[in-house]
């Protein structure tokens, strides 16, 4: 059985999931933020964890 803190879903969906994973909320038709970007979106882009709940237009 696996300890709790090895194998957690969000290590899962930032570490071990190849595609890019976007997590966005719309605030209206022209703001948006960002809520959750792994690994690999990070590294496809110039998106970092900064990035997260700032709002873009």
């Amino acid at each position: 059985m696996y300890k709790s803190d090895e194998f957690t879903y969000d290590k899962i969906v930032m570490n071990g999931i190849s595609d890019m994973v976007f997590v966005i909320r719309i605030e209206n038709e022209s703001e948006y933020i960002y809520k959750f970007l792994n690994r690999s979106a990070m590294e496809g882009t110039e998106l970092t964890h900064q990035t997260i709940q700032e709002i873009y237009n």
